[in-house]
């Protein structure tokens, strides 16, 4: 199912928050994730999320998202 312009308008309305604390938000979402289910700690590699590898990827991601939006 294709997002509507609607969808897609405030999708990348979010790109200035996510390019200037992207990071800071995914890194706070996987200590919540982590600190709430230590069952999947097995699934992330722990010095990826100490160096800041693994938020960053993430990071990355959703801007790349939300700045193709409108090319799903």
């Amino acid at each position: 199912m294709a997002l509507t312009n609607s969808q897609c308008q405030e999708i990348r309305a979010t790109v200035p928050a996510l390019n200037a604390r992207g990071e800071e938000i995914i890194a706070s979402f996987y200590q919540s994730l982590l600190r709430g289910h230590a069952e999947l700690r097995s699934y992330f590699n722990t010095a990826n999320q100490q160096n800041k590898l693994q938020p960053r990827a993430m990071a990355s991601l959703i801007i790349q998202f939300a700045n193709n939006a409108s090319h799903l």
